[in-house]
């Protein structure tokens, strides 16, 4: 199971993106700051990081630098997920060494597609080529239309996180 390191000082984002990642078959390590973040990623050696850019204990930019730097990190894909949209930002964020420049909120489809890529995984979504969009992809039993008497299931966010504060009491 691929370990991906989501640095973000957002709990309401972690959250997120933790539904969507273990959903997909990632195990997560978390850093709510720079400096965790960079110490995280040089013990635990993750797969992949999630980096936000605008974090306490130094910014997402000075910690892609150092990862750039360090023998031991230089060739773990980041991405980064940050409500900056700034172009200058982005392009900065690639030329130190950022796999890929996302911003929030984020279409998690799209983020689980972009870190399945740069890891060599079989997609848990799957680019349409007709339209580009982030398909799921179904097993099966889910590609059964549904019938009139069973109503599709929807849940409210505050269902959602009730449901992972029940599973992981120790991250709310």
């Amino acid at each position: 199971m691929p370990t991906i390191l989501i640095a973000d000082d957002s709990r309401f984002h972690q959250i997120l993106l933790t539904r969507a990642m273990e959903e997909n078959g990632f195990e997560l390590i978390f850093a709510e700051d720079g400096l965790h973040a960079t110490m995280l990623a040089q013990r635990a050696q993750p797969d992949a990081i999630v980096l936000d850019l605008n974090m306490p204990g130094g910014s997402g930019v000075e910690v892609l630098k150092r990862l750039k730097r360090s023998a031991k990190t230089k060739s773990i894909p980041v991405v980064i997920v940050t409500a900056n949209g700034d172009p200058a930002t982005k392009e900065m964020a690639i030329s130190i060494g950022a796999s890929e420049f996302l911003q929030k909120p984020v279409n998690l489809d799209e983020l689980v597609l972009k870190i399945s890529d740069l890891l060599n995984l079989p997609n848990s979504v799957r680019q349409t080529a007709e339209s580009g969009v982030p398909v799921p992809v179904l097993s099966p039993a889910e590609k059964e239309p549904l019938s009139e008497s069973r109503p599709k299931q929807l849940r409210s966010w505050r269902e959602i996180l009730h449901a992972f504060a029940e599973k992981h009491p120790e991250r709310i």
